[in-house]
């Protein structure tokens, strides 16, 4: 089963917090295949090495 799990912030000085907060929930259910994704109002969109994906809001059009 595929797990989606996210956070949306309007903050990018939060982003590593939402993603740490977001491995420790995907631990505490024992998910397989986890999809991690921080949403952000600034900043820029990323696939971090650990598999949490990091989206600027802006990323979704206008």
């Amino acid at each position: 089963m595929c797990w989606r799990a996210g956070a949306a912030l309007v903050s990018a000085d939060t982003v590593d917090a939402a993603a740490a907060s977001l491995r420790g929930f995907v631990r505490s259910v024992d998910a397989e295949e986890p999809v991690l994704t921080v949403i952000t109002g600034t900043g820029q969109s990323d696939r971090w090495a650990d598999g949490v994906t990091v989206v600027a809001i802006g990323a979704f059009g206008p």
